[in-house]
């Protein structure tokens, strides 16, 4: 009956604990939940944007500079200063919100907003392009002056102030003929060509595609194989 009475006492008591214990223990767990939960739930404030979207790389000439412009779609109260940081500050210095391309290499900048939004941009300062100059005196390119590897990385870098600005677009157009004019080193022959109806001179009679290119700006010989027909009045197509 004694032993009886003790296995009784020990039920009540394991009863007792499990009534006055475990409302705490949820309790707590509630609470935790709810934590991790309002932490789910912190939602930015809005979106930015840059043209620099659309690239993988941007392009920054060596001791030349880039400002970012930045779109937002924020609440109109909204602090919108974009904190830049360089992760590589011997090849990208920031200073009051310009990158400056200041040693040959890579760097990624992180632009980030007080709600805690981020994007990351990969530049690479490169010394194959000068800083937009307009130089009326610049040489002719010459012949094989560019390595294979560096041939391919100014298609590249061509490529991107296309995309940057729009591929099919009239600010597409703008960008090639900007960079061929204002950061590409050299004046190259053949695009002199385009659209000239009427001979001058040694120069005869070219039609208004008189570039023998499609894309590119053909300066190593493995592109060669690409033309179809390089004639004054222009490529088969």
């Amino acid at each position: 009956m004694k032993k009886r009475g003790i296995i009784i006492f020990i039920i009540m008591c394991i009863t007792l604990n499990i009534i006055l214990i475990s409302p705490f223990d949820k309790k707590k767990t509630s609470s935790r939940e709810l934590i991790i939960t309002k932490k789910e739930e912190k939602k930015l404030k809005g979106t930015f944007s840059s043209s620099l979207d659309k690239l993988e790389t941007y392009f920054l000439a060596l001791n030349g500079k880039k400002k970012i412009d930045f779109i937002f779609d924020y609440p109109d109260d909204f602090d919108k200063t974009v904190n830049l940081t360089s992760d590589n500050e011997n090849v990208v210095k920031i200073e009051n919100g310009i990158l400056y391309g200041i040693g040959v290499g890579t760097s990624t900048i992180t632009a980030t907003l007080t709600d805690g939004n981020t994007k990351n941009y990969q530049i690479q300062v490169t010394d194959l392009i000068v800083p937009p100059t307009l130089n009326k005196n610049k040489s002719y390119l010459p012949c094989e002056r560019y390595t294979e590897d560096e041939a391919i990385l100014l298609d590249k870098i061509l490529e991107s102030r296309v995309k940057e600005m729009g591929e099919g677009s009239r600010g597409g157009v703008l960008a090639a003929a900007r960079f061929l004019t204002l950061e590409f080193p050299y004046t190259i022959g053949y695009f002199n060509e385009n659209g000239r109806l009427n001979g001058h001179g040694y120069r005869p009679y070219i039609d208004g595609e008189g570039r023998y290119y499609h894309k590119g700006l053909y300066l190593s010989k493995s592109k060669y194989k690409n033309i179809v027909k390089s004639t004054k009045t222009g490529p088969k197509m």
